[in-house]
């Protein structure tokens, strides 16, 4: 009589183990298009117990994270190389050059031009106070809403609070489960999705799901918020995550607290393994020339243009601010 197999519970298995194994059902699905796991009773049952044991699992929060974590995930900075490079913004003739071309940009049927945007920044700033998340935002939003209009290649579609589930980090020598809620998620759809674009807002998965042209994820932080990268190990780890889920190979995105802004964008490494980031310095929105030049590169950074003038990287000297 042959040995009886001993089962395993799965309240024997570790949080990375179970995360592992939900991963990898999830894997094999994406990888197996003909094969129907939601018609097999025992598959959908154990996906339903992995779920309820990850919901007790422990797991990083975005907001906790730290340059430390970033390490654990096998993420490093690229000092002295920089995806926003050429942006030649310290020259007063091409920063005019490049504020005119984004400020004549406006779709068909927008309403928020360049001088209606400056207006409503103008006024958020005389009006409210930015010191919390909620005022700055109100910046953040309009900015947002601004490169909206400049958008004639598809439809912008902003997603504030957006859940990324736990996901599971591989780096070099450990496994990092993370979660947590973005500030905004910013998708692009194209022209032939404009018409699902009503029932995409109520069902922020299915634009993700549904093949989207571009994607980038911002972290508002309150004008109070001293240093803008210091919140950057928080917006890559979220970038990562969400690169992770999606299969993205290049993902962007930008800290910022609706006067100060820091682009930035991140590189998984091969086979999913940790990856590399690589940010500008800090950009005030300190005029409309600025502020221009600000929504464009918004705008390019979403559509995931890699043929556009980008801003400086951050100088050796200052590596610390």
């Amino acid at each position: 009589m042959p040995p009886i197999e001993k089962k395993h519970k799965l309240s024997a298995f570790s949080d990375t183990e179970i995360i592992r194994l939900l991963a990898s059902l999830i894997d094999f699905q994406d990888k197996s298009p003909d094969v129907s796991l939601e018609g097999d009773k025992e598959i959908v049952h154990l996906v339903d117990k992995l779920k309820d044991a990850l919901s007790h699992a422990k797991y990083y929060p975005f907001s906790s994270a730290t340059l430390e974590t970033l390490e654990r995930a096998g993420i490093v900075r690229v000092v002295k190389r920089s995806p926003l490079d050429p942006y030649d913004i310290d020259d007063p003739t091409t920063l005019a050059k490049h504020a005119a071309r984004y400020r004549a940009m406006l779709a068909e049927g927008a309403f928020l031009s360049a001088d209606n945007f400056d207006g409503l920044f103008n006024t958020i700033v005389r009006h409210v106070s930015t010191i919390t998340d909620a005022g700055s935002r109100l910046l953040v939003d309009a900015f947002l809403l601004r490169v909206a209009a400049m958008e004639d290649q598809g439809l912008l579609l902003i997603f504030p609070e957006y859940m990324v589930p736990i996901t599971q980090l591989s780096g070099p020598d450990d496994t990092l489960a993370v979660a947590g809620k973005l500030d905004y998620l910013l998708v692009l759809i194209s022209e032939d999705q404009k018409n699902a674009a009503v029932s995409f807002l109520k069902n922020p998965r299915d634009p993700v799901e549904e093949g989207a042209k571009g994607f980038a994820i911002v972290q508002a932080k309150p004008t109070l918020y001293p240093i803008l990268s210091d919140a950057i190990p928080q917006a890559v780890l979220e970038v990562a995550a969400f690169a992770k889920k999606q299969k993205k190979m290049l993902m962007n995105g930008v800290v910022t607290n609706g006067l100060e802004w820091m682009f930035f964008s991140f590189t998984p490494g091969p086979d999913g393994v940790g990856g590399t980031f690589e940010r500008s310095r800090q950009v005030s929105a300190s005029s409309p020339e600025l502020r221009a030049v600000i929504t464009g590169v918004l705008k390019d950074m979403i559509a995931g243009t890699s043929t556009v003038v980008r801003l400086p990287a951050v100088p050796s000297t200052q590596e610390t601010a």
